[in-house]
């Protein structure tokens, strides 16, 4: 059966290929709602772009273009964006969307930058000060030791003193001890505190008595040191606490400690004061001293910190104020500060009447020690 020539090859003139390839490539635009496709000849001229279809602004100018090859050389296959505005606009939505999504992670590494550099700040500050303390109890537990040593080797050697020599010798050794248990006291029970495990034993106690008692076991050492003390009570025999007595009598011997030292101005005067406000027993500690450092009067009752300390200052440990916030908030009581007029400093403990029918049986749930220790 005879067969026709076989065909190796096809010449197609440029105007059979640009009528041809509309058909071929049809209207891209149906096929994509933002790219034009275009096939452009060696003159950047569209040549299958139909009537009514697509025109973009400049046909030189597309979005991309790719070179055909060498079988139509110079001509392209161009591609154009159909709503250049709209994703413009998505573009900026998008860029400040990004931009907020930095400046968000920008501020919070700053943010997070800040609070570690005031936690560190604050630990230095607290390694300081424990520094501080450990230097300064150790100079505390020193002074009493030696004057207590000395004192007794003079009693011991008995070097023909007379008795009102031995008898303050004894009273410097009594003080210096009582000095020393205060301390030891104050160190052990910031231990138990901070541990938690810090346990009261409430009783009914009348507020004119646990001062009473506090202040005669106090007075002599004040006078020996030249204050003359008051002592005013006016919260009357029915104002009772719950509380513990240690307790309380380790607040008021801190203040008076207090008092001794840094409460020695112009006049040395030390009134104690008992009242009742409301539903609240108080007791006042006022001095005629310098009175606490402007600025200061908040950190006094921080923990290690002591109010007009100067570098080579060893007097105090900034565990007396502190405690005495620990066990009055213990008690749900509180201690506060204020200047006195015409100098001196009042410090002012506020606790809360005992209910009439309350008794050492019956507390207050809420002084469970295990919620405030």
């Amino acid at each position: 059966m005879p067969t026709g020539p076989d065909v190796f090859g096809l010449a197609l003139t440029s105007e059979t290929i640009i009528h041809l390839l509309p058909e071929v490539i049809g209207d891209s635009a149906d096929d994509h709602e933002l790219l034009y496709a275009a096939v452009l000849d060696h003159k950047g001229r569209p040549v299958t772009a139909k009537e009514n279809a697509f025109t973009p602004p400049d046909w030189q100018t597309p979005f991309t273009a790719l070179e055909i090859g060498p079988a139509l050389p110079k001509w392209e296959v161009a591609t154009y964006l159909t709503q250049p505005n709209e994703i413009a606009m998505a573009a900026r939505s998008m860029q400040l969307r990004l931009g907020i999504i930095t400046l968000a992670i920008v501020a919070a590494a700053g943010f997070g930058g800040l609070l570690l550099m005031k936690d560190v700040r604050n630990k230095v500050a607290l390694a300081k000060q424990k520094s501080d303390f450990v230097s300064n109890v150790s100079h505390e537990l020193r002074t009493p030791l030696t004057s207590i040593r000395m004192f007794s080797d003079l009693l011991i050697e008995n070097r023909g003193e007379t008795a009102d020599k031995t008898k303050r010798y004894a009273e410097v050794i009594g003080t210096e001890a009582s000095r020393l248990t205060r301390l030891i006291d104050n160190v052990l029970d910031f231990s138990h505190i901070d541990r938690g495990d810090r346990q009261y034993s409430f009783q009914k106690l009348a507020i004119d008595e646990i001062v009473a008692d506090t202040c005669a076991h106090y007075r002599p050492q004040l006078e020996r040191e030249g204050f003359s003390v008051t002592v005013k009570f006016e919260a009357g025999e029915s104002a009772f606490v719950l509380a513990e007595r240690d307790a309380l009598s380790q607040v008021l011997v801190n203040l008076f400690s207090n008092v001794e030292k840094y409460g020695a101005g112009d006049r040395r005067e030390v009134t104690i004061l008992t009242s009742v406000s409301g539903d609240s027993a108080i007791v006042q500690v006022n001095d005629c001293g310098p009175g606490v450092p402007e600025g200061s009067e908040h950190r006094i009752f921080e923990r290690f910190y002591r109010a007009g300390e100067s570098p080579d200052s060893t007097s105090g440990s900034g565990l007396g104020l502190a405690l005495a916030r620990e066990l009055l908030s213990a008690h749900q009581g509180t201690i506060s500060y204020v200047r006195r007029e015409g100098g001196g400093s009042s410090f002012s403990i506020s606790l809360p009447l005992a209910p009439a029918d309350s008794s050492t049986d019956s507390l207050d749930p809420s002084l469970d020690p295990s919620r405030h220790a």
